[in-house]
């Protein structure tokens, strides 16, 4: 039975049983983009997909996202360095979590000191999946609360911008101070 829809929270609808939908961004193409969706079924989860990397960057523009899972490259020019980049210009930033059949050690070393939140290797297991989305989305809302709770009611949003501390995995949950735009 799929949850009915409850009240609206925004401009999102809070279902029964679960407190708010997962935003989420699958940047890949093919199998994997198809296996990770079917890993993610029902109300629970709001997905956007793209399939290169200028399609992922408009989405993070145009739309508030809490993860984003990218391949390790896009293309031979570009990979998921890039689109950390993008994802670090939003407040919070959405945490990234890069996916590759060869999930090796630098690999992980090199996402996690660069800013990126973890590394899921294909093929997909399940309960990694579950493991890693569930996390990642935890840590994207504390940063997103803590940057609500220092942006006061009055202070006018064009004025002040306040980010987490973005591409540091050391001092993540920390708050910068605000900045004139």
């Amino acid at each position: 039975m799929t949850p009915q829809p409850r009240r609206l929270v925004g401009r999102q609808t809070v279902f029964e049983g679960f407190p708010e939908q997962i935003r989420l961004l699958i940047a890949l193409s093919g199998d994997e983009r198809a296996t990770l969706r079917r890993m993610l079924p029902g109300p629970r989860y709001r997905i956007d997909t793209a399939s290169a990397l200028d399609e992922a960057a408009r989405i993070l523009r145009d739309r508030t996202i809490g993860i984003v899972v990218s391949p390790r490259r896009f293309s031979e020019r570009h990979s998921w360095r890039d689109l950390l980049r993008e994802a670090g210009r939003r407040s919070p930033p959405p945490r990234l979590i890069v996916t590759d059949r060869l999930a090796d050690e630098p690999l992980w070393a090199e996402v996690l000191n660069l800013g990126g939140y973890d590394v899921l290797p294909q093929p997909f297991d399940s309960q990694e999946v579950a493991r890693a989305i569930a996390s990642a989305w935890r840590s994207w809302q504390n940063g997103q609360s803590m940057c609500d709770a220092a942006l006061p009611d009055s202070a006018p949003k064009r004025m002040t911008q306040i980010r987490t501390c973005e591409n540091s995995a050391l001092t993540k949950g920390t708050i910068a101070r605000p900045t004139s735009i």
